[in-house]
């Protein structure tokens, strides 16, 4: 990559922060402006690709990018984009873009209005987008628009005064407006993917610095800070549960997951609109079944490996030994279940050939 001199070490680095490798330092993002240049700031370039092209290779040939800081050109096109896909009419600006409620004056809101009814708007940002992509050359990554946020679209298309109100007085209309809305943003997203993928080698989220291999997006709901724990509960959460299949590559193998309990004397514990305890153990098992998938996964993809595990024992129930990896906590994570020819007392370290799952486990046999 032209404007970065160690694409691969970092591409090596990130896989780590996926896999949640030990590494010798955290990931760090760092721009450093070269003296004398003048950036161009927030300024949106939009359908002018070939300015955005110049203006952009401009500022990575000026900056020095440092540990995971990525040389990317975003296209924006507006937030929640895809409200446009919809009949938003959007309202474009240098600095900003915002849409006209084209829903804003419907006393009864039907929500079966709601569907992709131009779908033009989308072709000119994808064409965009892959002259973008033809201009880069791969010199430097270039990003997917800002599509995401269904709730803060269906804001965009019904007015978010009108969308409020409709949570407390219609929420049937809001709930089909985000079912409606969820799968204009899946085809359109997956399509935008693959024109970016091959000069990526993967995604990108520019504004995060984040590369990853495959498909990977945020998932947001700016709207979220005007509305109650239980209509976050109600509208945000299917969304959420249906994007995490969807956009399902920040895996994280290991994780322990727990609900939120406040403590006494901690700050949090005294802030108002606690979530009920129902609601906070349905998010922990909704991660908790998305971790599990996840695991196992990951696990099949270590099916013929070897690896090092710590015996801590014979466990009689499974007949055989029990040990555990490096990256496995104790009571957290997974055991490695394994045979051997002979005895292996505790605390020794062997090499395993692993050749089966378990419910998260892993089963193996000594390497001689």
């Amino acid at each position: 990559m032209l404007y970065n001199d160690h694409w691969d070490d970092l591409k090596q680095r990130m896989m780590g922060y996926w896999e949640r490798e030990a590494m010798d330092r955290a990931c760090a993002a760092i721009m450093v402006k070269k003296p004398g240049y003048e950036d161009f700031g927030e300024h949106n370039f939009y359908f002018d690709v070939e300015t955005a092209d110049r203006m952009h290779r401009e500022r990575f040939a000026n900056h020095h990018y440092i540990g995971e800081a990525l040389p990317c050109l975003f296209p924006y096109f507006g937030t929640a984009g895809i409200a446009e896909y919809t009949g938003c009419k959007p309202n474009r600006v240098p600095r900003t873009t915002w849409f006209d409620h084209w829903m804003a004056d419907e006393d009864e809101p039907d929500a079966s209005q709601i569907t992709y009814k131009c779908p033009e708007a989308f072709e000119a940002q994808k064409a965009a987008i892959e002259k973008l992509v033809e201009l880069s050359k791969g010199d430097y990554l270039v990003s997917v628009s800002d599509n995401a946020g269904i709730l803060d679209a269906l804001a965009e298309i019904r007015g978010t005064d009108n969308l409020m109100m409709d949570m407390l007085a219609d929420p049937e209309f809001v709930e089909e407006g985000i079912r409606n809305l969820l799968p204009i943003y899946k085809k359109t997203q997956e399509q935008l993917f693959d024109v970016v993928k091959d000069n990526n080698d993967g995604s990108v989220l520019s504004w995060m610095h984040l590369w990853a291999p495959k498909r990977m997006a945020q998932l947001q709901c700016d709207l979220s800070v005007m509305i109650s724990p239980e209509m976050f509960n109600r509208f945000v959460m299917p969304e959420l549960e249906e994007l995490c299949d969807f956009l399902r590559w920040a895996k994280i193998e290991r994780a322990g997951v727990f609900p939120f309990s406040p403590e006494e004397g901690t700050p949090a514990a005294e802030m108002p609109d606690q979530v009920s305890e129902d609601v906070a153990n349905r998010r922990a098992e909704l991660l908790v079944d998305l971790q599990s998938r996840v695991m196992d996964e990951f696990n099949e993809e270590r099916l013929g490996g070897v690896v090092e595990v710590l015996c801590e024992g014979f466990d009689l129930e499974m007949g055989c030994w029990v040990g555990r990896t490096w990256a496995d906590s104790p009571d957290v994570d997974g055991h490695v279940y394994f045979t051997a020819a002979g005895t292996i007392q505790p605390g020794t370290f062997v090499n395993v050939c692993i050749t089966g799952t378990s419910d998260g486990d892993l089963t193996g046999e000594v390497e001689d």
